[in-house]
């Protein structure tokens, strides 16, 4: 009988995918899909400069200082010195209460 001309079912082969290849679609694809989205709502601005036709798109001036008048500019100077002084005996004790708080 192997030379009959019967016509025979062919059996397909089904490739099965084991579990953990399937597991691994389903989480990592959602996972991708969601980091996608976020890196084009993080860029959008960007993005939507880019892709406009042709637009000037005019940078922000540059924010001036106020001018300062030669008497405010001098009392800055002063303000980085110090306003008070401390006297020999002051400072004598002060070194005594350091030594002791230190002890």
């Amino acid at each position: 009988m192997t030379g009959s001309t019967v016509a025979k079912r062919k059996t397909r082969k089904i490739r099965k995918r084991s579990a953990v290849k399937t597991i691994l679609l389903f989480v990592l694809a959602p996972l991708i899909i969601w980091a996608l989205a976020f890196l084009l709502w993080l860029y959008w601005n960007e993005i939507a400069k880019s892709l406009a036709p042709g637009e000037n798109h005019p940078e922000p001036a540059a924010k001036t200082l106020p001018s300062l008048d030669k008497d405010q500019s001098g009392s800055r100077s002063t303000d980085t010195r110090a306003k008070e002084k401390i006297s020999d005996a002051d400072r004598k004790k002060l070194d005594e209460i350091i030594r002791k708080e230190n002890r």
